[in-house]
């Protein structure tokens, strides 16, 4: 059976042209390249051998590889593809290359491991696992000092587009909006759980502070349109509630440049 995403790299270029591509890219597994080159992070361009795609003993598959390290590779050949993942995983992978170097999308830019680096791994199969023991041991063999942290648990999934849509699109918050207009004590007490809760873990900040005193003092509209003498009245609106409700009083801070536009005047 013909691959349509064959016959088009064939139309792209040689397959030739293809791997030398592929070469620049990360491997597949760990992201990392198998030796570098003046500053250029090189693989191997590994064939996915199936029977179904024509391949056998001696044969290897037209434009149909992935980009692995030279360790990677040779264990593929000693044990199989299916060592790291099965053959599903190999035919997704080798399609998306294909479709990459086909719409012409460049290798990313590499970049040399530095002494602190970090990565992290989703482990959807057993064999991956075997992978990234390839990678610690190279990066062992490669430095005399320093030590590799590996921390596991559990992977949990993301939060659905379904109930993403029950959040947003299909209203929970539109059914909050609506009680608290209709309770705006419910909303007070709410709103100023939330806000204690931010300053007791220390995430309050002067972002919060502006917005709040957009509504107190400005009608919640942008002050960044406010002319020097609206700016002076928002500035001293807000000096003048906390004296008046607090007992403080905050520092009048002015730069001596505004004296100079005529805005300010015994």
């Amino acid at each position: 059976m013909t691959n349509p995403l064959i016959e088009k790299a064939k139309q792209k270029g040689s397959e030739r042209e293809y791997l030398d591509w592929l070469r620049m890219w990360p491997d597949c597994l760990t992201g990392i390249y198998s030796h570098w080159k003046n500053g250029e992070g090189y693989n191997e361009p590994a064939h996915i051998r199936h029977v179904s795609h024509g391949s056998g003993t001696g044969i290897k598959p037209e434009y149909w590889a992935v980009p692995l390290t030279h360790d990677q590779h040779q264990l593929t050949h000693n044990k199989g593809d299916s060592v790291f993942y099965p053959d599903e995983y190999w035919d997704k992978k080798a399609a998306w290359y294909l479709c990459q170097w086909i719409n012409g999308v460049n290798p990313p830019e590499p970049a040399e491991e530095k002494t602190h680096w970090k990565r992290e791994y989703t482990i959807t199969s057993a064999g991956h696992v075997l992978a990234i023991w390839l990678m610690v041991k190279k990066f062992f063999s490669i430095k005399k000092d320093g030590a590799v942290k590996i921390t596991v648990q559990r992977a949990v999934k993301q939060r659905t587009t379904e109930q993403n849509s029950l959040q947003w699109s299909e209203g929970l918050y539109g059914h909050q909006l609506d009680f608290y207009k209709q309770n705006p004590r419910a909303f007070m007490r709410d709103s100023l759980a939330a806000l204690s809760l931010r300053m007791q873990a220390g995430k309050l900040t002067k972002e919060d502070v502006h917005e709040m005193n957009k509504w107190l003092h400005n009608k919640g509209k942008s002050t960044a349109s406010l002319s020097t003498i609206e700016s002076k009245n928002y500035h001293d609106a807000i000096r003048e509630h906390h004296h008046d409700m607090d007992n403080v009083t905050f520092p009048e801070i002015i730069s001596p440049n505004q004296f100079n536009q005529g805005d300010y005047h015994d």
